[in-house]
This record gives structure tokens, C-alpha cells and sequence, in this order.
């Protein structure tokens, strides 16, 4: 067994058993984005991983999530400190341990629950260090730097408790807490303190004003979670009240539970008693606003989920060309795979499917996204262009190529253009007769892989521009013929695929001016690229791979020319009648806007994986290989444009909402004064898609509208990618099965 293979197969292992595990350096540094806050026992994800660094070391967390903490026993005075508490306090029991890579042991306990083992290096004392809750371990048969490699010592072990003086050094128990242990309760775990306590603080929560809600109740969560921890309340008991409180002043269950949950988890981490001259009379508590952190203070940055690309969209002969393509690469395989599928689509005129009265070809427009220059998406262009590449004895007339940029509609349609005759009359035809002056483009496939989206976005903004309305021509049908007195090129029939390129910080600098994006944004599939690691001299394709998947590649092109309408067998009919109404459904905000056409692009996809397999009939497994791959493009374009309004003053409204309820008057002025008529269009807006409420207050002349969020509207869409697909995932799913 190949070192590779054994790396793979260790960390299939340990995710079989329930272990997450992640890819790491030899220096013990992540290969991946966010780290071990992303280790998976997704075997796909693992598979993936290992695929592309394959003799990675295994990385895995500790802490709660995982059960288990760690002891390093590290060299030079490991051992001896070691020894010496073990004199002092009494030997340590047998349990999972291993040697790492360095002749240091490590040795597995078992996480109890109530006492937080947190990291620490020399605390314990000399060379003892301590893998808990926000660390983690590399896991055999991993190398170390030294040239050793990490083993089990007694894997097959039961994993132990750590005795009572050890968990007492690792993670001591507060005063409060250590008293909780011999408080008296009354019946139902809840002292006449606490009883008192919950009272007040529902009560708090009921009468707070609109827009402090949510607020309050992570601080009376956070507050009753201290006596929970004090033994003063029952845990349940102090969640369903909150929740009852919740619930009645128009707080959504699912917002209020994930507050109640936030709110509790901190507040036992600082336990809290009744103080003696009150837990005697169970007098009425108030509790002391200063103990309880703020939101604020409590806040940490949320990891970014990034897409994943799902296996399922990279079927068969296509996987073999992106695995082939990126093997020694640092492109990303999502960002090759948009680029192919595209390549290979325009190359095929004739094939199509009907929907309706509606044609749909092998036509796409792929957009690729990045973080920064960095994420290597001219890179993921380069296999795919020399894969197309031809030889004259092939056999195939490739489609046209053009690098762009992208500048005016008329240039795109003069490059597929028809051809063009006047009605003349000269010597030669006296009578007059219709003469060719320009013959045209016979050939109407057109590639054109655009490095710079930004510069097409800022054409569009000029004046009389025609790029945009060009775009969604070509897109939908490939017929353009602009109705102008000085110019008459036209085209009809054409075949246009487009693949450009940008990053999000370009496209954010260009937000302010959406009308043009708007245009023509829902035509493109958005993909989100990111350097896949680094690959500091990455090595050309080899030519005998190469050649045997052009061949393969000349194969079909040529079954290809000879297909026309692609009809869908009675499994995909069902399937897509499953998932049509997740795929038709309106989104709201900027990123609504952008994947508003996901049936029409699933379908599109579903042909050129149809034709990629050969084969003039869409089945269950073409489909679903359209649907992965669109919900890849899904994720991007929430990841890409979601949060973001197609109106900015959208967006400032609801902002200013989030603050708590404001006046038409307070709005208007915050908004700079701006056109009333325009303040109250916007307001009228998300009032009508339920997104803003508003109510009248009577003062003492006049009433006032008062304005102010939907809280479950703003939950849906605050509501990450994975959540907006069910039924799409619930297929990826079911296909992976298959």
C-alpha cells in the first residue's frame, strides 16, 4: 500500500468511527480554510481532501464535540513532571494513547460534561500541555518533522476518565460552582430563589418595547443560565418559560430558541448562587445588569461557509478530465468544471430540449468569482483551452474563440453576424438587384472567455450602451437585430458561450450601479473559485492522459453534431417534477435577482451532461448531475451577493430597521432627507413582500406610522444557502445513494 493510499484510508478510518478529521501540514499547520472548525466525517469530503494532498497528515479535533481531551507528554521534561504528579497524586489509568512523531505520548480522556477543558502549553507544568476544547491533535500514521511517525501505543483501549485531581488542574471549578455541588433544592430542581428569579426575568422580556426584544432575552437567558449552573433552577424548566415569554410578544420559535440556547450555554460558564440574606426570605430578585456580558462583548466573527462541490457533479468522464486537470494544479475544480461545461456546450449547435413553447441549447455563461487575484481563475482556463485544441487530421471544426473584452452588443453581434445584401442599381443592374455587401459568419459558435467582467460592467453603464440587452439575446434564443437606421448587421441563429472573470471585491465596488447588472446577471452561473492549495511548480497535463481524453472528447462532439431534440425518460420526468417548484421559486434581495432562472439553467446543464455521457435521452443520473452542480452555483451566488438589495436604499432601510422600530419622519431624516415619494415607494415595497410591518401609534394630535421588521422574514433570509434548497439537497442526497 502506497503512503497515499495508507493516509486516506487511516482518515476514512477514524470518520467511520465518528471521528471528524481534517488535512494538515507536516508542520502540523491546516491545509484548509478555517481549519479544524472544518473537519468533517463527510467521507466524500474526506475523499476529496486526500485527493488533493494526499499524503496530508490527519488532523482532528478535541473538546466537547469530539468527547475527548488531550495530555502531551512532550520531551525534554514530559516524562519526569509527569512522574512527579503521578507521586503526588496517584497514577493515571490506562487509556487511548499514542506516540507522536517526536517520541513525546499523548494521552486520550474522556470529556465531562460541566468542566471545560481549554488548550494550554507549560501550565500543568514543564513540557505537560493540554489539547482541549479549541485545539486538536494529529492523529497516526501521520509524519512528523523529526522523520518519526505518529502510532497507537493501545488504540483498542477504552477511553478513561481523567482522576478528579487531574480534571481539578485542567479545568478548575469556579467557588460558585463548587458550592453548587451541596446546594439544597427544593422539589423539581429549583430553589424559591430561583423560582423568584424566573419570574422577573420573563417578566422583563414581556415588557420590553419592539426591536429590544431578542436583546432582552439573551440577557435574561444568560442571567438565569448563572443559577442553573449555581444548582439554584432547573434547566428545562427556565427554557420553557423563556420560550412561553418569547413566543407572546411575537418572537419566532426558531429565533428564540437559538438565543435561549446562546444565552444559557454562556451563563453556566459563571455560576451563580443567591446571595444568604435573600435565599432564606425568597425575596423577589433583580438581577445585576453589570455580571451579564453584553452582545457585544459576546460576539465572534462567523466562520465563512464556503461552497462544497458535490461528487455527483462530476460524473464519468467528466470527473476524469477535472481530476486529470487539477491534479498537479492550483486551480479550483469548480471554477474548471463551469469552464468545460461551457466549451463543450458551444461546440454543439443542433442538440436542444423544449420546455413549452421555449428552445433550451447547450448555451451557458459562467461567472467566476474569487476573493482576490489569488484564487486562480484565469488558472482553471488553461487545461480546458488546450484540451480543445485540435489537430487538422481531428476531424472537428472547433467553434470560434475570442478573448474579449466584452465592450458593445454591436461587437458581439458583428462577430456572429448574418449576411448582409443592399438593393443596388448600377450600370450592370439597371433594373436593380439585391447585391451581397458583407457575407457574413457562416459558422454561429462563438466561445469567448472574457478575463475582465469589471470593464464589461462599466461599458454598460454607459449611455446608449447595448451590452447588456445583446447578453440576454444571445442567452435566450441567439437572434439580435437591432431596429437602428445606421446599423443593419443582425444575427440569427447564433450559439454564444461566454466564461468571464472577477473578484468580489471588483464586483462590490460596482454594486452601487446594479440597474446594469440586473440586466443580464440571472443568465450567468456564478461560480466561486478559491486557490485550492499551493503548488509552488505545477506540472503541464501529461500528453498520453491527455490525448486519451481528447479522444474520448472527439467521440462525442461527433455524436454530438447528430443529435438534435434530447427528450427526458419517465425517471428524470418524475424527478424534475419533485424539484421544479424549489427551482421556480421567486428569492428576494440581490442575490433573487441572480438565480431567479435555476430552472432554466438545470435543464441546460442536464443536456450538456446528456451529451457528455453520450447519449440523446436525460435520464435520473443527468439531472442530478445538473442539480449538484447547480446548487454549487446556488451557494456561490448567496455567498457572492447575499445580504445585498437590488435598491441601496433597500438596504439602508432595512439596516436602520434592524436598530428597532422608527417613524416615517425618523427614516426620512435618516435617510438624509432624501425624496419622500422615494422613502415611501421603498417602504411601500417591503410592506408588500412582508418584510416590513407597520402600525399606528396615537400621540397627542396626529397619529404616526411606525415601521418596523418582520422578524420571520428577515430569520428566512438571513438563513444560510443549505437551508434554501431542501429538496435539491434531499436529490444530491438520494443520487449519491445511487
Amino acid at each position: 500500500m502506497t503512503p497515499e493510499r495508507s493516509m486516506l484510508d487511516a482518515a476514512l478510518n477514524y470518520t467511520s468511527k465518528g471521528w471528524r478529521v481534517f488535512p494538515c501540514r507536516a508542520n502540523k499547520k491546516p491545509l484548509i480554510q478555517n481549519g479544524f472548525k472544518a473537519a468533517s466525517t463527510d467521507p466524500e469530503q474526506v475523499r476529496k481532501w486526500w485527493m488533493q494532498w494526499p499524503t496530508a497528515s490527519v488532523g482532528c479535533p478535541m473538546g466537547a464535540e469530539h468527547g475527548a481531551w488531550v495530555l502531551d507528554v512532550d520531551l525534554p521534561k514530559g516524562p519526569e513532571s509527569l512522574a512527579a504528579l503521578e507521586a503526588e497524586h496517584g497514577p493515571l489509568p490506562a487509556t487511548v494513547e499514542q506516540h507522536t512523531g517526536g517520541s513525546g505520548r499523548q494521552l486520550f480522556f474522556k470529556w465531562i460534561k460541566g468542566r471545560e477543558v481549554r488548550n494550554s502549553a507549560n501550565k500543568l507544568a514543564p513540557s505537560l500541555d493540554v489539547r482541549g476544547e479549541g485545539g486538536y491533535v494529529i492523529l497516526p500514521p501521520s509524519g512528523h518533522l523529526s522523520g518519526g511517525t505518529y502510532s497507537w501505543v493501545s488504540s483498542g483501549a477504552a477511553l478513561a476518565e481523567a482522576p478528579a485531581w487531574l480534571l481539578d488542574m485542567v479545568a478548575p471549578l469556579s467557588t460558585a460552582a463548587q458550592a453548587a455541588k451541596t446546594a439544597p433544592l427544593t422539589a423539581g430542581g429549583t430553589t424559591p430563589y430561583g423560582r423568584k428569579a424566573l419570574e422577573a426575568e420573563a417578566a422583563i422580556v414581556m415588557n420590553t418595547a419592539q426591536g429590544g426584544r431578542n436583546q432582552a432575552l439573551n440577557e435574561s437567558a444568560f442571567a438565569l443560565g448563572q443559577l442553573v449552573a449555581g444548582g439554584e433552577l432547573d434547566r428545562q424548566k427556565a427554557e420553557a418559560t423563556l420560550l412561553d415569554a418569547a413566543l407572546a410578544v411575537g418572537l419566532t420559535e426558531i429565533e428564540a430558541r437559538k438565543t435561549i440556547a446562546s444565552g444559557m450555554a454562556a451563563g453556566e460558564r459563571e455560576p451563580r448562587r443567591a446571595p444568604e440574606q435573600l435565599a432564606s426570605a425568597a425575596k423577589p430578585v433583580a438581577r445585576a445588569i453589570q455580571s451579564t456580558p453584553s452582545i457585544d462583548e459576546e460576539w465572534t466573527p462567523e466562520a465563512t461557509k464556503w461552497p462544497t462541490l458535490p461528487l455527483a457533479a462530476m460524473p464519468g468522464f467528466v470527473g476524469d478530465f477535472i481530476q486529470l486537470a487539477t491534479r498537479n494544479s492550483e486551480a479550483d475544480p469548480a471554477a474548471v468544471l463551469a469552464t468545460f461545461l461551457t466549451r463543450f456546450g458551444v461546440e454543439l449547435i443542433s442538440p436542444h430540449i423544449l420546455i413549452g413553447e421555449t428552445t433550451h441549447k447547450a448555451r451557458l455563461f459562467a461567472a467566476i468569482c474569487g476573493a482576490s487575484s489569488k484564487a486562480r481563475k484565469g488558472t482553471s482556463a488553461a487545461p480546458v483551452k488546450k484540451l480543445f485544441t485540435f489537430g487538422e487530421s481531428s476531424g472537428h471544426i472547433p467553434a470560434q474563440y475570442s478573448p474579449g473584452p466584452l465592450s458593445t452588443g454591436e461587437g458581439l453581434v458583428y462577430a456572429v453576424r448574418d449576411e448582409l445584401k443592399e438593393w443596388k442599381v448600377d450600370r450592370q443592374n439597371p433594373t436593380g438587384a439585391w447585391v451581397v455587401t458583407d457575407p457574413g459568419v457562416s459558422d454561429k459558435r462563438l466561445f469567448v472567455l472574457d478575463e475582465e467582467l469589471a470593464a464589461a460592467l462599466n461599458c454598460t453603464n454607459r449611455q446608449g450602451n447595448t451590452l447588456s440587452t445583446a447578453m440576454r439575446c444571445f442567452w435566450d434564443n441567439g437572434n439580435l437585430n437591432p431596429l437602428t437606421k445606421s446599423n443593419r448587421t443582425r444575427t440569427t441563429g447564433a450559439h454564444l458561450a461566454l466564461v468571464t472573470h472577477i473578484t468580489v471585491a471588483e464586483l462590490t465596488s460596482l454594486l452601487d450601479a446594479v440597474q446594469s447588472l440586473n440586466g443580464f446577471a440571472n443568465r450567468f452561473l456564478w461560480v466561486y473559485a478559491k486557490r485550492r492549495g499551493v503548488v509552488p511548480f505545477p506540472e503541464p497535463m501529461p500528453d498520453v492522459e491527455l490525448d486519451a481524453i481528447r479522444r474520448e472528447l472527439l467521440t462525442l462532439l461527433h455524436k454530438g453534431k447528430h443529435t438534435e431534440r434530447v427528450l427526458m425518460d419517465s425517471t428524470a420526468r418524475e424527478m424534475w417534477k419533485y424539484v421544479y417548484l424549489d427551482l421556480s421559486q421567486e428569492h428576494p434581495g440581490l442575490a433573487g435577482c441572480v438565480i431567479n432562472r435555476g430552472e432554466a439553467q438545470v435543464m441546460r446543464l442536464a443536456l450538456i451532461y446528456t451529451l457528455l455521457a453520450g447519449q440523446n435521452i436525460i435520464t435520473a443520473e443527468h439531472l442530478g448531475a445538473a442539480l449538484a452542480f447547480w446548487q454549487y452555483c446556488h451557494e456561490s451566488a448567496m455567498l457572492i451577493f447575499g445580504g445585498r438589495e437590488t435598491d441601496p436604499m433597500v438596504d439602508k432601510v432595512l439596516a436602520m430597521l434592524r436598530g428597532g422600530a422608527k417613524s416615517l419622519t425618523e427614516i426620512h431624516k435618516a435617510l438624509g432627507n432624501h425624496d419622500t415619494k422615494r422613502v415611501k415607494d421603498v417602504l411601500g415595497e417591503l410592506s408588500n413582500s412582508g418584510r416590513v410591518r407597520f402600525t399606528s401609534e396615537q400621540t397627542g394630535g396626529r397619529s404616526k406610522t411606525v415601521f418596523s421588521l418582520c422578524e420571520n422574514r428577515e430569520l428566512c433570509e438571513l438563513c444560510p444557502p443549505t437551508h434554501r434548497l431542501p429538496t435539491l439537497i434531499r436529490i444530491i442526497r438520494l443520487i449519491r445513494k445511487v
